[in-house]
């Protein structure tokens, strides 16, 4: 599975937001995307950050992570328990 910043569609968002002062709200992580000049790729992922403040760019970098390889949550079962 390749790392957010080897996707060929994804700029390093790193670079992008290195000019962000943090705490930072999702709008403004867009506008400095923006403002970059970042590819439209690269905004439409920022636009689907959930709506907080992030502490820094690996919060940023996390979330962007999850959003591409959500976590599929497993089924627990007890013992003797079958599938449905």
């Amino acid at each position: 599975m390749a790392d957010i910043d080897t996707m060929p569609d994804m700029i390093d968002i790193r670079q992008v937001l290195a000019e962000l002062s943090f705490p930072a709200r999702r709008w403004q992580a867009i506008a400095e995307a923006q403002h970059y000049g970042a590819p439209g790729a690269s905004v439409t992922e920022l636009l689907g950050l959930p709506l907080r403040s992030y502490h820094g760019i690996e919060e940023i970098v996390d979330e962007l992570r999850e959003q591409r390889h959500p976590r599929i949550p497993t089924a627990t079962r007890t013992h003797g328990e079958r599938a449905a």
